[in-house]
């Protein structure tokens, strides 16, 4: 009993100096705060496009397709959230009531944060084969900027800021890379467009599909909430080091016990 006592004494001085000595790093449902190069991810994709606006949208749909391009670049802080930033580019089509069909090309460059679904509610799992990740982002958009678009559209560079909302489908094909289908929408005002309008709003759509690829730490470690792997490390340590400690405590205490013992004996011996 006494041993036991001893030892439960040690682990709670071993854990109370190590939490005062060490600081509680974030973390979010179990799982050990990433450092700032670990989970990173290089995403790259090409599809089809249309932009429409909330008025009248002459011209048939089929001819309003256009292409667009995309890199991104993401951090995941957690299997669950991340953050990405995409440049997209490529070419719109609308049609002008006098010049008919008008194509111009556009960049928007953007921030998105980015949910994985699939993570959240089936829980993180390193073999999983599919991740639904929604996202939604705010950037800003040029339009019409070469000289040979100022020249057939007749009017210049167009500026704005615009939202982004979709919904990336990664499907896994190795630990380092994902083949991904990214379907997504813009609004803008409708100022953007070097084509006339009659709404306030410009609507952009795509559909794309590439590849994704994966570099430095991929995976996730569980770990107690609030702290790192080398805290819960020095923690074992502490408890350790206590443990013998106490271990020597006992081993001292037998030793006085005995030399009492003998003292007593000369003693009653005299």
């Amino acid at each position: 009993m006494k041993k036991l006592i001893l030892l439960f004494a040690a682990v709670a001085l071993a854990t109370s100096a190590w939490a005062q000595d060490t600081p509680k790093k974030p973390s979010f449902a179990g799982f050990v705060s990433n450092g700032f190069w670990d989970n990173w991810e290089i995403t790259v994709g090409a599809g089809a496009g249309t932009a429409l606006s909330n008025g009248t949208n002459p011209g048939s749909f089929g001819n309003r397709i256009n292409f667009e391009a995309n890199f991104g670049l993401t951090k995941w802080f957690h299997p669950v959230t991340g953050m990405r930033i995409q440049l997209q580019g490529g070419r719109f089509a609308n049609y002008d009531a006098a010049q008919g069909k008008m194509t111009w090309p556009y960049l928007f460059v953007h921030t998105d944060f980015m949910l994985n679904f699939s993570n959240w509610v089936g829980g993180y799992r390193e073999d999983r084969a599919y991740y639904a990740v929604p996202f939604a982002g705010f950037g800003y958009m040029a339009s019409n900027f070469t000289d040979s678009s100022h020249e057939d559209n007749l009017t210049g560079t167009h500026q704005s800021f615009a939202f982004t909302l979709g919904w990336l489908n990664k499907f896994r094909l190795s630990p380092s890379f994902d083949f991904n289908i990214e379907l997504k929408g813009l609004i803008a005002p409708s100022r953007v467009s070097p084509v006339a309008m009659d709404g306030s709003y410009m609507f952009g759509f795509s559909a794309t599909a590439g590849f994704t690829y994966r570099f430095n730490k991929r995976g996730w470690q569980r770990g107690v909430a609030g702290y790192t792997a080398a805290d819960i490390q020095a923690f074992q340590d502490a408890v350790a080091a206590s443990m013998a400690t106490a271990a020597a405590m006992e081993v001292e205490n037998a030793q006085l016990a005995q030399q009492l013992a003998a003292s007593q004996a000369e003693l009653a011996a005299t």
